[in-house]
This record gives C-alpha cells, structure tokens and sequence, in this order.
C-alpha cells in the first residue's frame, strides 16, 4: 500500500493511488457546510438555494423535518462562503428569519447564538420577521425570530429576539418602541 502511494506507477502510465480517509472527507464537507434551522414549511428549497446562493456557489442543500420547522444543510463549494456567517445569525427569507449556523461550530459555539434571548410581545397579527427588521437593526438584535402557533400555523403575537450579548439585550430592553400606534414590551 505504501509503495503505492509513495510514487507514481510508471507501468500503469504514471498512476499514483492516494490514500482515502472517509473521516476527514467528513470534517472538510463540515467546513462548508451551514446549518440553517427555524426553516417554515412552507419554504421551499429553490426559496432556500435562490436565498443562499447570494453568499456563495451551493453544491448541495438538503432538509429534514423537525416538528413545526425544517432544518436545512446547505454545503457550499468554498470555505470563504462560510466566513460572512461569523458574525451572520439570521438570514431573511420569504420574510422570515432564518437562524444560521456552521456545521464546524462546537456545541458552547453554538449555544452562545442562543444565550442571550429577549421577549418582544403585543406584535399585530399576521407580521413577519422582515416587518421587525428596523426595530432589530435598532436594538443590534443578531436574530428576530416570530413562532408559529401549533396548531393554525400562524405567526404568534410575539417575537424571541437574539443578542450577541446580555449587555446588548439589556439595553434593549430599555429601549419603548411602537408599531402602527401599538405599544410593544
């Protein structure tokens, strides 16, 4: 095997075998790999891949189902794909924010994109994520995340909005803001 991989066989017009590692094939898909969750039903994977393929070229995208969302791995072509999701939490797509993620990220890099999460209640009905995205850019939130009601699929009155950090969250919450006239806390 060695003496395979070490040099080119001249016999068989200069073939050289490599050694195949199904493991790091693993780790380098994960380096281009972004895991997108809090994906509604209703959005399709060409919604998805037509959102996305603004950041980079996408080899594959794939979803699973998990309760009222889907989850969505979309792999792309370079890792330079990936770095804009460093500081990226949320895409917005059809409307509604869509939380992001690498693959590569521990389970602690992970956890600090939901650690420090505010309540924004009183929203009308029928809003949508894209209709808080002044209100978000203007508290620095990472996210803005509306839920849908189990059994109507409906957007619920209030929205979990995510933070970089408590100090940021905190100041945010002291901020009053309004839309179309209704209070919101």
């Amino acid at each position: 095997m060695e003496k395979a991989i070490a040099a080119p066989i001249t016999s068989l017009h200069d073939l050289q075998f490599h050694e195949h590692d199904p493991c790091a094939k693993k780790v380098d898909e994960q380096l281009h790999t972004l895991v997108v969750t809090d994906v509604p039903l209703f959005v399709t994977d060409a919604q998805l891949r037509g959102t996305f393929s603004r950041y980079g070229i996408i080899t594959h995208c794939r979803t699973r189902l998990s309760k009222l969302y889907r989850t969505a791995y979309i792999v792309f072509d370079s890792t330079t794909s990936m770095e804009q999701f460093e500081t990226t939490w949320a895409v917005l797509c059809t409307g509604h924010c869509l939380c992001v993620c690498p693959a590569s990220y521990s389970p602690d890099q992970r956890a600090v994109r939901r650690a420090h999460v505010a309540l924004l209640a009183g929203l009308p009905r029928g809003f949508v994520a894209a209709d808080l995205s002044e209100i978000a850019e203007e508290v620095s939130a990472k996210s803005v995340n509306i839920p849908f009601s189990y059994n109507s699929y409906n957007p619920k009155p209030y929205a979990y909005v995510h933070f970089y950090s408590s100090t940021t969250k905190e100041s945010a919450m002291g901020i009053t803001c309004a839309l179309k006239s209704i209070g919101l806390t």
